[in-house]
């Protein structure tokens, strides 16, 4: 199974203080392994005020500004509506991800429509790593995602955990039902 638009949410069983109640939006996922954002940890203020001054980020976005992950915590990637079309812009189909820094002067010219968040650093699996953490350790549950849980910037992990169930369950009764 691709978890691709997946949103993965970290179980009380994950001992990674990382990801600890962690909500990820899962990018991509395939042999390669995986990619995502963390989606429910806004960035502390005097770390976004540092990092504005770097990147020259309009203060007022600065509540935009996310943790993304332990990886490449000196990169800055935005997710952002998918019309918003760059160089280099990855399209995830209700989504895409900007990492030049043009997205930035974009925001701060009031350029990009719609919803967005920013991120330093992001999250990746190794190929198999995820399925493992997933089907092995059970450090995680998932759920189809879609924009209103991405561009939340109100997300609770505890609402997560629920949908992850609901969608589980469901999924479970399609199965014993063979409702396609």
């Amino acid at each position: 199974m691709s978890f691709t638009n997946h949103i993965i949410v970290a179980l009380p069983t994950l001992r990674d203080p990382n990801f600890a109640k962690s909500i990820v939006q899962i990018c991509s996922h395939g042999p390669m392994g995986a990619m995502g954002f963390v989606i429910n940890k806004p960035m502390e203020r005097q770390v976004v005020q540092s990092l504005s001054e770097h990147i020259h980020l309009d203060s007022k976005f600065h509540r935009h500004v996310y943790w993304g992950g332990p990886v490449q915590l000196d990169t800055v990637m935005v997710i952002h509506n998918p019309d918003h079309v760059m160089p280099g812009t990855k399209n995830y189909g209700n989504y895409s991800v900007s990492r030049d820094r043009q997205i930035i002067r974009d925001i701060n010219a009031g350029k990009l429509d719609g919803e967005f968040k920013i991120f330093l650093g992001h999250c990746t699996w190794a190929p198999t790593q995820l399925e493992h953490e997933m089907y092995v350790h059970k450090n995680w549950s998932h759920f189809s995602s879609d924009t209103d849980w991405i561009f939340n910037p109100m997300l609770h992990w505890e609402d997560a955990i629920v949908s992850a169930g609901d969608q589980q369950a469901q999924d479970m009764l399609d199965r014993v039902f063979d409702i396609k």
